[in-house]
């Protein structure tokens, strides 16, 4: 396999499940009860990167009918750098809406440079999102836009790559298993 062609360190990506919890509690800022209130909106996913059975990411986020709302996008501070974030985000782009949104806390400029760089555009500035002293970029990437993007056109390519790895090694197991 040439490095080009895969992810830094490839994940399987799984709904959610109430077992999770335990794992997300370590991550900066998760609460049990926030995250619990967060996901009764039926609107609200939530899906795991999982590594062996290591969750190494997660993703929430509401799905319209033309939009989504990515509401929280995080990797465990001990794994990032490893595309993980990134192909959390290339499952919602498969979700075949028209944009993904978000709204980034004025000073989290750690997302917002992330977001830059995956070509999410800052559009509009919104006062008090966040609270009183703390105002919200609006990042919008529009899906039309990926279809032209050769830096997407590769992120989808690793992905149809690692998706077709996985199913030959599948098939090759239940050969050996025969």
């Amino acid at each position: 396999i040439d490095a080009m062609e895969s992810f830094k360190t490839p994940v399987n990506i799984r709904w959610w499940k109430r077992d999770d919890m335990t794992q997300l509690l370590n991550y900066p800022g998760v609460t049990e009860k926030e995250f619990l209130f967060l996901l009764s909106d039926r609107d609200t996913i939530c899906m795991v990167a999982l590594k062996a059975d290591y969750i190494v990411g997660y993703m929430v986020y509401e799905i319209y009918r033309g939009s989504i709302n990515l509401i929280d996008l995080m990797v465990h501070p001990d794994w990032r750098k490893g595309d993980i974030g990134t192909q959390l985000l290339v499952k919602l782009c498969l979700k075949r809406r028209t944009y993904i949104e978000c709204y980034v806390n004025e000073r989290n400029l750690l997302a917002q440079q992330y977001l830059r760089r995956m070509e999410f555009k800052a559009v509009e500035v919104i006062k008090r999102w966040f609270g009183a002293d703390d105002d919200a970029f609006r990042f919008i990437l529009e899906l039309k836009h990926i279809e032209n993007s050769f830096f997407w056109q590769s992120l989808l390519n690793k992905w149809a790559f690692k998706d077709m790895s996985e199913q030959e090694i599948g098939s090759a197991e239940k050969r050996e298993v025969v």
